[in-house]
């Protein structure tokens, strides 16, 4: 499948990496989630299906870069089925989320396990390592990144920080990117709730509510149709939203490839 022409944006000024200088790895989206399963196991089932949708779309993937739960399912998902993976970690994290021990573990982990390190990264590379010093590093680095913007799927602390910081530097215009949530069977409501409740007493403009966009589960309408709620696939979704949201931004031009990079 091409990249779809609505999800291409035109870039401002080219760095020296081959992250950079790669139209193979341009057009990137950022997932946020959890290091753990969760007890639901519909968390796990949308998470590979945003990976699968990422791979799909030839748009890469960039994460925290941790091999458990729901960023190990992303990522896997997002490499098994042939797309790019660029993983973002602390120093800190490396000898925790990253064993050196890979007896029994398959050779789709084994690479997302031991991926490239970015200096080091070759076209053909499709697992790449960025190792930074910091926390807020690594947010820096994944917003750097995510051109597209960014999709949570649920997770905890860390992932509540992330989408909020995100959606802090929109609203201060460090960058203006979407943050899609994907409300697996409510996850997102009580933030939903809250940001309403925050708007309400004033704390948040009205304007700057929406900077969140809530991606509800199937509606009880059609959740009782047979097949009709299994259907519903949350990477699809996820890409959907960000396209609109891209769509709606005036003064964004959307290009191809060939008008993006030179040749």
């Amino acid at each position: 499948m091409s990249v779809d022409p609505a999800l291409v944006l035109e870039t401002n000024g080219v760095a020296n990496d081959l992250l950079a200088t790669s139209k193979e790895w341009r057009n990137s989206l950022c997932v946020f989630c959890g290091s753990l399963d969760g007890n639901d196991p519909d968390f796990m089932l949308a998470a590979k299906q945003v990976g699968e949708a990422l791979s799909r779309s030839k748009l890469p993937l960039v994460y925290g870069g941790g091999t458990s739960g729901l960023m190990r399912a992303v990522a896997e998902a997002t490499y098994s089925s042939g797309g790019r993976v660029l993983g973002v970690t602390p120093k800190a994290l490396l000898s925790h989320e990253r064993p050196t021990n890979l007896d029994g573990v398959s050779r789709i982990s084994k690479q997302l396990k031991k991926p490239t390190l970015v200096d080091n990264a070759k076209e053909e590379d499709r697992s790449v390592l960025i190792v930074v010093d910091t926390m807020h590093e690594r947010k820096q680095e994944m917003a750097h990144y995510a051109e597209l913007g960014f999709v949570a799927l649920p997770g905890g602390y860390g992932t509540f920080e992330e989408i909020l910081e995100m959606t802090t530097w929109t609203q201060l215009g460090i960058h203006t990117k979407p943050v899609v949530l994907l409300s697996i069977n409510n996850f997102y409501s009580p933030l939903r709730t809250f940001v309403k409740q925050a708007t309400d007493s004033g704390f948040i403009k009205k304007e700057k509510e929406s900077f969140l966009i809530f991606i509800d589960p199937p509606s009880l309408f059609t959740a009782g149709v047979e097949g009709e709620s299994s259907k519903f696939d949350w990477g699809e979704a996820a890409l959907e939203a960000v396209k609109e949201w891209h769509s709606k931004q005036a003064g964004v031009r959307l290009v191809t490839w060939e008008t993006m990079r030179a040749k």
